[in-house]
């Protein structure tokens, strides 16, 4: 399989025998795809962790900057002598604002939140910090020369999709549904494969009858 993006670009022209566009054009359609894939479903390939320090505030609100590649955060940690705290999620912003407005800074924040692609702590802090941030990544869109985690791994998604894009460009809708069925059989074989890793790796746990625990 081909080890760039260029190469993604010459199967499609391969398979629809049709070349009114351009290269620049077809790897247009190649990233509509990618960018179609990478919404609907997260995968190892996307997961990355950021590790940065927080400075402290003179404000009322403990800002900090987010992954400028994040699509879905995961968990956040505070990094204090060399042991990972936990820094809880809380979707409700507004609400941390309001219940720790005016409260005494921390050495370590008890929950973060986001909005309008920033970071909040609260409490704020009262000295830096260094966090490691595990996230889902929204994985770079492909130049021609180039190559990414897709394309690594699982470069048929790519031609599929690319295919698929191609055939609803020309009103093709038969084939074009052909190639999108082959597209979604692709990605549920990819993560049959992802599950069954995940399943290889977990630890025997006994669980007593009754008892409610997380997966």
């Amino acid at each position: 399989m081909p080890s760039t993006a260029s190469g993604i670009v010459d199967l499609i022209r391969l398979r629809v025998d049709h070349s009114s566009l351009t290269d620049a054009q077809t790897l247009d359609i190649i990233n509509n795809g990618q960018r179609r894939l990478q919404r609907d479903y997260p995968s190892f390939w996307q997961e990355k962790i950021k590790s940065h320090t927080v400075a402290t505030v003179t404000g009322a609100l403990q800002t900090f900057a987010l992954p400028t590649d994040m699509k879905a955060p995961g968990q956040l940690f505070a990094t204090i002598s060399g042991e990972h705290n936990l820094v809880v999620y809380q979707a409700d912003v507004q609400g941390l604002i309001t219940e720790y407005a005016g409260a005494t800074a921390g050495t370590q924040p008890l929950w973060w939140g986001q909005w309008g692609g920033t970071g909040y702590f609260f409490p704020i802090l009262n000295s830096a910090l260094t966090v490691e941030h595990f996230y889902h990544a929204q994985l770079p869109e492909l130049v021609l020369t180039g190559s990414n985690k897709i394309l690594e791994n699982a470069p048929e998604l790519l031609e599929y999709t690319g295919v698929a894009e191609y055939y609803d460009y020309l009103s093709e809708a038969t084939k074009s549904a052909a190639w999108w069925a082959k597209a979604a059989d692709a990605v549920a074989a990819i993560y049959k494969q992802q599950r069954s890793v995940q399943e290889s790796v977990r630890d025997v746990v006994p669980v007593t009858p009754g008892t409610i625990r997380r997966r």
